[in-house]
Order: structure tokens, then sequence, then C-alpha cells
């Protein structure tokens, strides 16, 4: 049985002298009307809390892309400031050696050429939007991985590897990312092999 709820409105019954004699009491069922409020309410209050739960999840995904990105920054930057240094250091101990200085600072130089694209490729990968469609660009991957061998020239000839690889295609990709993925597999492939390795790499 449902319970009927009903609105009182009380009104003064009052003679033609101004005096009260009684009361006039009008009931409106308004039973309704506060349920349709009440369900209106748990719906707005259920919209509520399943919008706080996205923006839970979403936050929880920025703050682990964004500890990621601080990982890729620190990881990728890494490798052409301890080139600088090096080169630097040779650099001073051969100031009197033309030739060698102009070598290491010409090493230098592109070194810092590079850390500069990766900076500027880092900035423009944390201005990604949920779209990310909108930041791929046409990308030589040959390029890429030319860049990356660079970047790792020194402890390549530290261990006397070989990197032999085939013609890579120009496909449609983020930038950033592509020289990071080549990053991570030539770092891994000479961090964990003994000396002189091979390394292969191919299209697949």
């Amino acid at each position: 049985m449902t319970e009927t709820i009903l609105n009182f409105v009380y009104q003064p019954l009052r003679e033609i002298d101004g005096t009260v004699s009684g009361i006039i009491v009008v009931a409106n069922e308004i039973t309704d009307l506060i349920r349709a409020n009440s369900e209106q309410l748990e719906q707005e209050v259920a919209k509520r809390i399943e919008d706080l739960k996205h923006s839970n999840i979403e936050l929880q995904k920025k703050n682990t892309e964004l500890q990621q990105f601080a990982f890729i920054t620190s990881h990728d930057l890494q490798e052409p400031l301890r080139k600088i240094r090096m080169f630097v250091n040779r650099s001073v101990e051969n100031v009197d050696d033309k030739t060698a200085l102009t070598k290491y600072l010409g090493k230098v130089e592109l070194s810092t050429e590079r850390m500069s694209l990766l900076i500027k490729d880092i900035l423009d990968y944390s201005r990604l939007s949920s779209n990310r469609d909108t930041f791929f660009s046409t990308v030589d991957l040959n390029q890429i991985l030319a860049a990356v061998k660079l970047d790792f020239e020194h402890l390549i000839e530290e261990k006397f590897a070989v990197i032999n690889s085939e013609k890579f295609p120009i496909i449609k990709a983020i930038p950033f990312q592509m020289s990071q993925l080549f990053s991570n597999l030539i770092s891994n492939a000479l961090k964990f092999s003994k000396i002189k390795p091979v390394i292969i790499s191919t299209p697949g």
C-alpha cells in the first residue's frame, strides 16, 4: 500500500469585523510530486557519483602517464648528456691537440643538437591530448635508428658491437615514441650482451 503524502495549508476564517471565527484547512496531495522529486534527486546523485568515478579513473591514468613520462624523460636524456660530459672532458685533456680538440668539440655539438631534438620531442609528447592521432607525422625509421646509434656511439665502440640493419619503411607515427622504442631495444641489447655483440635490426 502506497503512503499518501498531504500538504496542509491553513487560513484563518474571519468575520466582517475582522475577528477570527475559525480556520480553513486545505489539504493537497503531493505524493506524486515528492516521488518525482525524489527520483530526480536519486538520478542526479547517481550521475554525480558516476562522474566522480570517471574523474578518479582519469586522474589515476594521468598520474600513471606522468610517472611514465618522468621515467622516459630522465632515461632518454641520460645518454646524450653522458656523451657531452665525456667529450668535454676529452677536449680539456687534449686542449693542445687541435685535431683531437676539433673532433671532440664536434662530437659535443652533435650530442647537444641531439639533446635539443630530444627535449623538443619530449615537450611535444607532453602536450599530447586524448586524440593522439593529431600528433602523428611521417617518420623515417632509418633516420630514427641512425640518431639512436649516434646516442650509443661510445658504448657501441666500447663493446665492439656491430649493428646490422635492413632498410626500414617510412611510416605514420609519433616520432618521440619511435625514438624511445629503438633506444630501449638497442640499450637493452648492449646492456645485456658480452663483448663484440652483433645486433640485427630488421623491419620484421
